[in-house]
């Protein structure tokens, strides 16, 4: 039995990069269209100093004249398994870029590649990116496929960005007619479902006053997500969830409710639920045509239930009237009857929510443990940074989102933020005898802030300070996959000095903080590591380090019990 781990965390030991940069060597018209397999995408032009990928600091330092002008496309660093096609028009010159390990990508690249000066980019201080030049005086499609950190890019004046692929959405049901409506619905863009399910809709026979009508139409809120659930890194985005009424004139029939932009088949799941837990209070609704649910950023590619929440708040706002903060970010499943339901992420959601500016997150109070292990391992910052409060139904979360709020918990809020102030000050702060008073003020108000109830636990030691078992082993697994063996191969992979004593350093920060049952698991692991690079500098022989490999197996299958869970976090993040 050998070790099979998916890879998360940065490696230095991956498939060669490749970075697709296309110029024009004559002025055109035409653009290069560019499609992704996978992933967001930015457009920007390159120059020195310029941020080469999405959501990591790592800055061009030099490049050839020649490149200097050309729009780039800007994506996630370390984005797996993604591949790209390009079309290429008559008289254009392609520049293609390959990390350190090129050797393996010079496969793809057939004769006529020639190959430039060097470019070098702000990862470990000075990265180097090798570049190859093809001109090309035929229109030509091109398929690369990149798996190394920079993944593939493309530059040229000018830029057609196609969609990746959208999977097959499932529709919930297909629009039904009513006796007093049968004009059949306008048509959808492609790829986008109907949802119109007569259970989940509202319905009116009359213009009764007792009716819903829409007193708002256009609401918006940030919701919290995952991008790309398989990807590496599990990056939590907060992007504008915007909603969006089409009145009608009449009274009669279905109002249509859907994504305007990319939605999953569970996604439309969560807006049957929502609309279910609000027909509860508002059985007819008068006065709408459709209701279309549309986010800010078009493109990216969204799965999971965390938009839930977010949906519902959205469509009690355009009932009810009240407007919504936009310093609120919002994550949780929702139930047909109204019930907020814990999600995965939770820690990538609240640093994405904070990095969006967002100063108060409305989370499931059924993820207070997850709430409490990014405490534990990124600090008391995780949640003094921003009011994380819990919510239990749809109830609470249209309390905390909108802005006038019940006075207590407006109070609440106030009083957390001078916390926030103080910590701002002096981080060491929530440790201070008049710290757990304030926090205890908070408490009193707002019994579900969360972020006032752990830091008074951690002030207080009336909480655990350990992981769950679950997210000690997925932060040990995230932590060692670049070093570890994850499949039946014989190979030992090499591995750069550097991430293995990144690797050591962040098991050894891990262990005090892992749940005791983890703790043999990851000493076993910065055995093998530390042996790794042991093996590389020829001190140890094969057959040792084997026998270490077999020491993390033997650990491992002791805590198999937990695997499910740890394979749920490497799907929905932790």
């Amino acid at each position: 039995m050998r070790f099979v781990l998916r890879r998360w965390a940065l490696s230095a030991i991956l498939i060669a990069t490749f970075c697709v940069l296309a110029g024009a060597s004559h002025a055109r018209a035409d653009a290069v269209s560019v499609q992704y397999s996978r992933g967001v995408t930015e457009l920007d032009t390159l120059q020195v100093g310029v941020k080469l990928f999405l959501y990591q600091p790592f800055n061009l330092l030099d490049m050839p004249d020649r490149l200097a002008g050309l729009q780039f496309t800007r994506r996630p660093w370390r984005n797996q398994n993604s591949s790209l096609d390009i079309t290429i028009p008559a008289n254009t010159s392609v520049f293609v870029l390959v990390g350190d390990t090129h050797p393996a990508a010079s496969d793809q690249l057939d004769a006529g590649w020639q190959h430039l000066d060097d470019a070098h980019y702000s990862y470990k201080g000075n990265s180097v990116l090798h570049i190859f030049e093809k001109d090309f005086v035929q229109p030509t499609e091109l398929h690369l496929i990149a798996t190394g950190p920079a993944g593939a890019i493309v530059a040229t004046s000018a830029i057609q960005i196609i969609p990746p692929p959208q999977p097959a959405v499932r529709t919930i049901r297909p629009p039904v007619q009513t006796p007093q409506d049968t004009a059949s619905p306008p048509s959808l863009p492609e790829r986008v479902p109907i949802q119109a399910a007569p259970d989940a809709t509202w319905e009116s026979s009359d213009n009764s006053p007792d009716n819903a009508h829409p007193l708002k139409t256009e609401a918006s809120i940030k919701a919290l997500y995952m991008t790309e659930p398989d990807s590496e890194g599990m990056l939590g985005n907060a992007a504008d969830l915007i909603l969006t009424v089409t009145p009608r004139t009449d009274w009669h029939g279905y109002v249509r409710v859907r994504f305007t932009s990319s939605a999953s088949a569970e996604m439309y799941l969560v807006l049957e639920d929502d609309l279910r837990a609000v027909r509860q209070k508002y059985p007819q609704l008068t006065g709408a045509k459709e209701i279309d649910f549309n986010f800010a950023d078009k493109h990216t590619p969204r799965d999971g239930n965390s938009v839930g929440a977010a949906v519902g708040t959205l469509l009690r706002s355009m009932i009810e009237g009240f407007d919504i903060d936009q310093n609120v970010a919002i994550a949780g499943d929702v139930s047909a009857d109204g019930k907020v339901r814990s999600v995965g992420g939770i820690a990538a959601k609240l640093k994405s929510a904070g990095d969006a500016g967002c100063k108060i997150v409305a989370a499931p109070s059924s993820n207070e443990d997850q709430v409490l292990d990014a405490m534990i391992y990124d600090g008391p910052a995780a949640v003094a940074n921003v009011q994380v409060i819990g919510i239990v139904n749809l109830d609470d979360a249209v309390a905390v989102a909108r802005m006038d709020r019940d006075p207590a918990l407006v109070k609440a809020m106030v009083l957390f933020s001078d916390f926030q102030q103080k910590m701002h000050t002096n981080p060491h702060y929530f440790s201070a005898p008049d710290a757990a008073i304030q926090l205890q003020k908070v408490l009193d108000l707002a019994p579900n802030h969360l972020s006032a109830k752990l830091l008074l636990g951690l002030t207080t030691h009336h909480q655990r300070t350990h992981l769950t078992v679950p997210t000690s082993l997925y932060y040990c697994d995230f932590i060692a996959d670049p070093v570890l063996p994850r499949d039946s191969s014989d190979q030992i992979r090499r591995v750069d000095p550097t991430d293995l004593d990144s690797s050591i350093a962040q098991l050894q920060k891990l262990r005090p903080i892992a749940d005791r049952k983890t703790q043999a698991y990851i000493d076993s692991v910065r055995e093998y590591v530390q042996g790794l690079g042991d093996y590389q500098q020829h001190q140890i022989s094969l057959d040792d380090l084997r026998s270490r490999e077999q020491d993390c197996i033997r650990e491992r299958s002791k805590l198999a019990e937990d695997d499910k869970a740890v394979q749920q976090m490497l799907k929905e993040g932790v």
